[in-house]
């Protein structure tokens, strides 16, 4: 090992990550220019251009403000050809504090548009808002606010995609170990389309995925006041899981009570293969479904959801397939369930009479709310089980983690349950023999997160611990033992 005089190691900033871990930093602003070389006070106007500046490792800083895009392409951003690795990771994010807005309503091209076109690997996205896409033909050309496709190993976090005239978010076709995180789907309109006005505009979802597309997770994500469906898996043919995710008012204009689209919360088919894991949704006061398996040929695993008051069903299967639904809620009972569904421990099949005593709230006032500063989902009391309910501790094992004695039923554990000790554990640092020890976390960003081990090397997570890339002592100037230190400038780390 390599050893420093303690008088340069104290005076010479030996750890800067921004060139040595993290590659470049670039950074957009609405003031910039894009013939700027992307500094921090001289920095790029556009997304496109500071995209088409990366390489693996590299980092995009997206300062607050209105990015326009008024050019006639078909596609308002075209993300495109610039890969990231394993290890080195290209991270697109807004500036801490600050909301960048791609408004593009002001696109003028013909045929299917796409806000942002996003065709990349190993990338992570966080912090942007999508608006405004338009339909500038009635040709049943449908407009996307995000569209991906052909894209593996990315994070897509704390997206807000919203008012365009057609589907705000999907990930297509040969698309694999995608997460997508904490993002809102939200008032998205197709009235131009001429065959069913309002019936294309979804929230969000993955769509015609290709076989053996695996990995792929909906995770803490909003969809809500779309005309059409909240969440839809149409043709998707891997299973992709969906988790702790709401969706409520679809299949109205939105803002209204005036019928729309199909009006399905969560839109599960149709697909000849692939089975996904849908567990701990809420889906409410929808149109018609709340749950659809829309045809799904495939048996699925519906674990612990809530549906409540959705205009003809809360859960629906109309295919002779044998989902498997466990623990859920439907709160009042108007299911309509196939005979060949495997259906146990849900709260229609127990001696349970639900009704409103059951829960701390069915007030649903506050679910568009702002998120949290983690930007996770609000704190509501809404189908929250009382602390009396004869719903808590009433479901089966499953296999998810739960608190208490057994599973409660539904989407929401009741208060005095959550904070326990879970009842099982997977592993999520790393390991191998070493110690790990001295964290660091970024003021910043509460996900990124350094642990340093005594043997050799430091990990570096940026999404919160859930996985880990290790950086190797080698490729820094330090001490074996040295301290990840974070400064008030998020790009640089000593």
């Amino acid at each position: 090992m390599k050893s420093l005089r303690p008088s340069l190691l104290f005076s010479v900033p030996f750890l800067l990550f921004s060139t040595l871990l993290l590659g470049n930093v670039y950074f957009v602003s609405p003031q910039g220019n894009d013939n700027n070389p992307g500094t921090q006070n001289a920095p790029f106007q556009s997304w496109q251009r500071a995209h088409d500046k990366t390489q693996p490792g590299d980092t995009v800083w997206v300062r607050g403000g209105v990015y326009p895009i008024t050019h006639g392409n078909t596609r308002g951003v075209n993300m495109v050809g610039h890969n990231g690795t394993p290890q080195k990771k290209i991270c697109f994010w807004a500036w801490p504090g600050e909301n960048p807005v791609l408004d593009c309503s002001g696109m003028t091209g013909s045929g299917s548009l796409y806000g942002l076109y996003f065709e990349n690997d190993w990338w992570h996205l966080k912090g942007l808002e999508i608006r405004g896409v338009p339909m500038n033909t009635t040709a049943n050309t449908y407009p996307d606010g995000f569209w991906g496709e052909d894209c593996e190993n990315d994070i897509f976090e704390n997206l807000n995609i919203h008012h365009n005239q057609g589907r705000g978010f999907g990930i297509y076709d040969a698309s694999r170990n995608n997460l997508v995180l904490n993002c809102d789907f939200h008032h998205n309109y197709d009235f131009k389309t001429p065959d069913a006005p309002g019936g294309h505009a979804d929230g969000g979802g993955f769509l015609y995925l290709a076989e053996g597309m695996s990995g792929n997770i909906m995770r803490g994500c909003r969809a809500w006041a779309n005309s059409d469906d909240g969440f839809d898996f149409w043709e998707s043919n891997s299973g992709v899981t969906i988790e702790h995710c709401w969706s409520f008012r679809n299949g109205y204009v939105p803002d209204t009570n005036t019928e729309a689209g199909n009006g399905s919360g969560f839109k599960m088919g149709q697909n000849s293969s692939g089975a996904h894991l849908l567990h701990h949704c809420l889906s409410f006061e929808n149109r018609v479904q709340g749950f659809d398996d829309n045809l799904a040929g495939t048996p699925q695993q519906w674990y612990n959801n809530s549906a409540f008051n959705n205009g003809s069903h809360n859960f629906r299967v109309v295919a002779p397939v044998a989902h498997i639904l466990r623990n859920n809620i439907a709160f009042p009972d108007n299911n309509s369930l196939d005979g060949a569904v495997k259906q146990d421990n849900n709260a229609w099949n127990l001696a349970f009479s639900v009704n409103s005593n059951d829960f701390l709230s069915i007030e649903s006032t506050g679910a568009d709310a702002p998120r949290k500063a983690d930007g996770s989902l609000p704190d509501l009391h809404f189908l929250q089980l009382a602390n009396n309910s004869d719903l808590i501790d009433g479901g089966a094992n499953v296999g998810l983690p739960f608190s208490g004695n057994a599973p409660d039923l539904g989407a929401v554990e009741n208060a005095e349950n959550q904070g326990a000790y879970p009842q099982s554990f997977s592993p999520h640092g790393p390991g191998g023999g070493g110690f790990t020890y001295v964290p660091s976390i970024s003021p910043h960003d509460p996900n990124h997160i350094f642990l340093n081990c005594d043997m050799g090397g430091v990990y570096r997570s940026q999404d919160g611990a859930q996985s880990w890339q290790m950086q190797h002592y080698q490729n820094m100037v330090s001490h074996v033992k040295g301290k990840v230190q974070f400064t008030s400038d998020p790009n640089i780390l000593y």
